[in-house]
């Protein structure tokens, strides 16, 4: 507003200077034709003299329009340049306040406010997009990370539904919005040491970047299936329940270092790194169609293994 002001009051003091510079040499140039026409040549009668006068003065002062028209072009743009920037920042701090605020109500003791403040943070990315989407998800993202009560799985189930919301490929999922659909496709995907208690159905999710859930804890079913991925990294987790992995377009999975106890198993995927992984008393262990508890002996030829306690240990595949 204040410069607003000086600009203003820069523009009115231009053109009074203006409007007296005008009137002085309209005054020059009117004696000046007076003396010359009266003096040094030939004597024009008066109104010839007044009309040879009123037309220096008014092409003059068109002049002194055009000049004045433009510097006032110039101010005026860029009174608009100056308004425009202080509203996007006017903007982008009211964004920050709403993220602040969902971070705070994401942090909050009771459950029902975490939900609220995710669906809060999921609002942001959709309205706003942009840089704010990949805030938002390593928000998400590390609250999965962050040691977790038991009694929020509530809250966990309600990322985890956010997640798959904006990266599957499934258009008719729930009345999906058009700014929902894929829009975290192209973010990245860090859940490193994550402790997931809720089961985990991705089905035909789009991500454009690793998906990395190394070190995490699987109390529930992970399922990944019909998915286009960069690549999928779970190196040192520990699955409980179980891990179906199956009609993947995508590159390399590694599953290596990892544990498997009691857990149901179903793996299909052309390039899948197993090395040093341990199943531990697991019910059924099925890999590229093949159940290494009855099929194992003849027709297995994918990975050398041998026995381990009560499991079996995996080396990896053969060259």
């Amino acid at each position: 507003m204040a410069e607003e002001s000086h600009s203003k009051l820069s523009l009115d003091r231009n053109l009074i200077r203006w409007t007296a510079g005008v009137a002085v040499l309209a005054i020059v140039l009117g004696l000046g034709a007076f003396l010359l026409l009266n003096y040094f040549l030939k004597p024009v009668p008066g109104l010839e003299l007044l009309k040879v006068i009123l037309t220096l003065i008014a092409g003059l002062g068109g002049v002194v329009y055009l000049v004045v028209r433009f510097r006032t072009q110039i101010i005026n743009e860029a009174d608009d340049r100056r308004k425009e920037a202080s509203s996007q920042r006017d903007e982008e701090q009211f964004i920050e306040d709403k993220l602040f605020r969902a971070i705070e109500m994401l942090g909050a003791e009771a459950v029902s406010t975490k939900i609220a403040g995710v669906y809060a943070l999921t609002d942001i990315s959709d309205t706003y997009g942009g840089r704010y989407k990949q805030r938002v998800v390593d928000i998400l993202c590390g609250y999965l990370r962050s040691a977790r009560p038991a009694g929020e799985v509530a809250v966990e189930s309600t990322v985890v539904s956010a997640i798959f919301r904006r990266t599957t490929k499934i258009k008719p999922l729930d009345g999906i919005k058009p700014q929902e659909y894929k829009a975290w496709s192209s973010c990245s995907m860090n859940l490193d040491g994550a402790h997931f208690r809720a089961h985990m159905y991705f089905d035909e999710l789009v991500l454009s970047k690793a998906l990395s859930m190394s070190g995490c804890v699987f109390e529930g079913h992970l399922m990944i299936a019909r998915c286009e991925l960069e690549s999928f990294f779970c190196i040192g987790s520990h699955f409980k329940y179980g891990l179906s992995l199956y009609d993947n377009r995508s590159g390399r999975f590694i599953l290596r270092d990892s544990r498997f106890s009691k857990a149901n198993i179903q793996i299909d995927h052309p390039q899948i790194d197993l090395k040093h992984t341990a199943f531990e008393s697991s019910d059924n262990v099925e890999i590229a169609g093949y159940t290494l508890e009855e099929e194992f002996n003849e027709e297995f030829e994918l990975f050398e293994y041998y026995p381990v306690q009560r499991g079996l240990f995996i080396r990896g595949p053969k060259p």
